[in-house]
Order: structure tokens, then C-alpha cells, then sequence
């Protein structure tokens, strides 16, 4: 796994992608808007935040993204909060 630093959350990326999609490191080195850049629909990045901040974990958030190509892939995130004792 694999952690981002994006704005808000931390982002842990897995490293085992689909050839077609950006690696971890892409990820990390081109993308400074992950919700615009990477998401079809950007305002699935925002409730897809809204849902991990409120739940502490998300399972199958099922979204369009974009590929290195242009090209949409549907992908089902998951992802679980990990926050510091403060």
C-alpha cells in the first residue's frame, strides 16, 4: 500500500493497479486536484469523503475515473479513516 499526499485525508493507493491506470507513484507526482483530475464526476470525491469522514470507513463507493489514456474505468473504492489521537 501506498499513501498520497493529497489535500484533506491521506490517500493509501494499493500497488497491484490494472496496467491502464497510474501507478502510485503517477498518482502522487500528477495530480495536485485528485478530485478534478482523477474523478469523472468530482462530486463524487467530495461525498466520498463526506461518507469516510462521517462512517471511518467506505466499502464498493462505486465511481467512474480516469485513465492515463482518457479513457473511463468504473472502479469500486474502499478505504478506512486513520486518524491521530487528537
Amino acid at each position: 500500500m501506498q499513501s498520497g499526499p493529497f489535500e484533506g485525508p491521506a490517500i493509501v493507493i494499493p500497488p497491484a493497479l490494472p496496467e491502464d491506470t497510474y501507478s502510485p507513484q503517477e498518482l502522487m507526482a500528477a495530480f495536485t486536484d485528485i478530485g478534478r483530475q482523477h474523478y469523472v464526476n468530482p462530486q463524487d470525491r467530495v461525498l466520498f469523503k463526506k461518507i469516510l469522514d462521517r462512517e471511518g470507513s467506505i466499502r464498493t463507493f462505486e465511481t467512474p475515473l480516469f485513465k492515463k489514456d482518457g479513457n473511463v474505468l468504473w472502479a469500486p473504492l474502499n478505504a478506512r479513516a486513520v486518524r491521530d489521537k487528537e
